[in-house]
C-alpha cells in the first residue's frame, strides 16, 4: 500500500514541477495512468482475497472430511502445505511489486527518456 501512495505522490510532484517550470504536462502511456494503476491495484487486492478464500475453503473442506479415513496429522500437513503455497505466492508478488517500485524510483533524466523506458521497465498491459 505504501508503494502505491508513494507512486501517486511522485506523479503529483512531477506534474507540479512541470507546471512550475512551464513545461508540457506528462501524459502516461495508455494503460499506465493513475486510474489504470488504481484499477490494477484493486484487481490484485480482489485476486488476493479470492485466493485467500479459496485456501480457507479448501482447509474447511478438509476439516469436514471423515477423520476415520484421514488422520489429523495428514490434515495438518495438508493445511500447512496450503499455507506455505499461499505465502510463497504472496512473497513472489511482493518481490515483483518491490522490483517495479525500485525501477520507478531509480528513473532519472528527461521525461521523454523515462517514457521510452516504460516499455522496458513495466509490463505491457494491452
Amino acid at each position: 500500500m505504501t508503494e502505491r501512495q508513494n507512486l501517486v505522490t511522485l506523479f503529483s510532484n512531477v506534474q507540479t514541477k512541470l507546471k512550475t517550470y512551464g513545461l508540457r504536462e506528462y501524459v502516461a502511456p495508455k494503460g499506465l495512468s493513475l486510474l489504470d494503476l488504481d484499477n490494477a491495484w484493486k484487481h490484485l487486492l480482489k485476486s488476493e482475497a479470492d485466493w485467500s478464500r479459496k485456501i480457507n475453503d479448501e482447509i474447511r473442506r478438509f476439516d469436514f472430511l471423515s477423520l476415520s479415513s484421514i488422520s489429523s496429522d495428514i490434515l495438518l500437513s495438508i493445511k500447512e502445505e496450503l499455507r506455505k503455497k499461499f505465502a510463497r505466492l504472496a512473497n513472489d508478488f511482493e518481490q515483483k511489486l518491490r522490483s517495479i517500485s525500485m525501477e520507478l524510483t531509480n528513473m532519472e533524466g528527461a521525461l521523454e527518456v523515462m517514457d521510452d523506458c516504460n516499455s522496458v521497465c513495466l509490463p505491457n498491459t494491452s
